[in-house]
Order: C-alpha cells, then sequence, then structure tokens
C-alpha cells in the first residue's frame, strides 16, 4: 500500500514536470496549476503530512505570490500546527484580496475560538456560511454557539449539519 502511494506521487510530480528535491521547474509549459498545488497540499494535509504540505504551499506561492488561494490554504495548514500568529496573518492577508474568502473566513473563526473569543468566532462562521453551506462550518459554528450558552442555536447548527451531511 505504502509502495503504491509513493509510485503514485512520483508519477504525479513527474507529470507535472516537479523535480524530485522541489519545484525547480516551476517555471515554463511545466509549471503546476493553481488546482495541481492545492491537490497535492491537501492530500499532504489529509495523510497529516503538514510541513510537507507548507512546503507545496510556500513553493506554489513562490510561483503564484498574488493568489489568496493559495495564501488561505497555507494559513489553513498553519493553523493545524498551532501556529496561530503566522496562520492570523495570512488569513487576513487573504481576505484584504477577497473579503469573502471561506478558507480564510474559516481559519479566522477557528483562531478565534482557540482563543476563546466565541462571539468573534460565531460572526465569521456565519460570514463564511453566507457564502456557502458547509456542514463543516455548522459544527463549528455550533460549538461556538454552545460556548456562549446559545444552545438553541447550537442544536439548530447541528440539525442543519447533519441534513447536509447525514454520515457523520
Amino acid at each position: 500500500m505504502k509502495d503504491s502511494r509513493i509510485r503514485e506521487l512520483l508519477e504525479f510530480l513527474d507529470r507535472f514536470g516537479f523535480q524530485r528535491d522541489g519545484w525547480a521547474s516551476m517555471k515554463g509549459p511545466n509549471a503546476p496549476t493553481l488546482r495541481a498545488i492545492l491537490r497535492e497540499s491537501f492530500q499532504l494535509k489529509g495523510a497529516g503530512r503538514f510541513v510537507e504540505a507548507e512546503g507545496v504551499l510556500r513553493r506554489g506561492l513562490e510561483h503564484y505570490p498574488a493568489s489568496p488561494v493559495l495564501t488561505s490554504a497555507l494559513a489553513g495548514v498553519l493553523l493545524l500546527q498551532d501556529r496561530l500568529a503566522e496562520a492570523e496573518t495570512l488569513a487576513q492577508e487573504a481576505l484584504f484580496h477577497d473579503p469573502d474568502d471561506i478558507r480564510a473566513l474559516t481559519v479566522m473563526g477557528n483562531i478565534a475560538f482557540r482563543r476563546r473569543n466565541y462571539p468573534e468566532a460565531i460572526r465569521l462562521f456565519r460570514h463564511a456560511l453566507s457564502i456557502e453551506e458547509q456542514p463543516y462550518l455548522h459544527y463549528r459554528l455550533a460549538l461556538a454557539c454552545k460556548e456562549t450558552n446559545a444552545l438553541e442555536a447550537a442544536l439548530t447548527e447541528i440539525s442543519t449539519a447533519l441534513t447536509l451531511e447525514p454520515e457523520n
């Protein structure tokens, strides 16, 4: 299983002209697309390989420095590493360019939650939900509501999340 995943990753890297030791070949016709960079970083993140996902996103930002999508994705990976100050700076940067960036709003909401600023977390999660309904955001909003003793609102959010994603 492990060997097949490694082989699959190497084939992926070869397909986009990546060098084994980094992205030396990023510029030019073989440059990876934003989608390829995000896909690789999300696969690494999903495998719990946060430092590697961070590296992929940082190298991607060298090629696409003005990408709020990569910036907010990096903020999310930094948050998973408990690097709140760095994550906050990047999420704010992404929101400066796109005030409706759901990833950046979610990162900021999670930072507010960790800092126990539950009213701010509620505001940010609601803002993100006004852009796109996602079960995860309803769950996070429910937790923030619970922390402010808004139990009825918390139950409503859990109910909505379960309606959107009944298998969880």
